[in-house]
């Protein structure tokens, strides 16, 4: 589990490499405040289709709900 807390800034990194398509060698990796937290492989992500991503939905959720509805999100491309 992750903790979120009010006023701090945490830096969320995600890591997708598609696999080859008809193959499982597909990678997802999300590292929080730079803790590794989710570590997948061996990932079927696309089946046949030379396709790649096109979008990414990020949404928070709060429980219990949070007391203001002002958020701010910075995204940056470090690759």
């Amino acid at each position: 589990p992750v903790s979120v807390v009010p006023g701090q800034w945490d830096k969320i990194k995600l890591h997708v490499r598609l696999n080859t398509p008809g193959q499982a060698n597909g990678v997802v990796r999300l590292w929080i405040n730079d803790q590794l937290k989710v570590q997948y492989e061996n990932l079927s992500i696309r089946e046949s289709t030379p396709y790649g991503m096109n979008k990414l939905n990020l949404s928070s959720y709060s429980n219990p709900p949070a007391t203001s509805n002002v958020t701010l999100v910075r995204f940056s491309n470090n690759s």
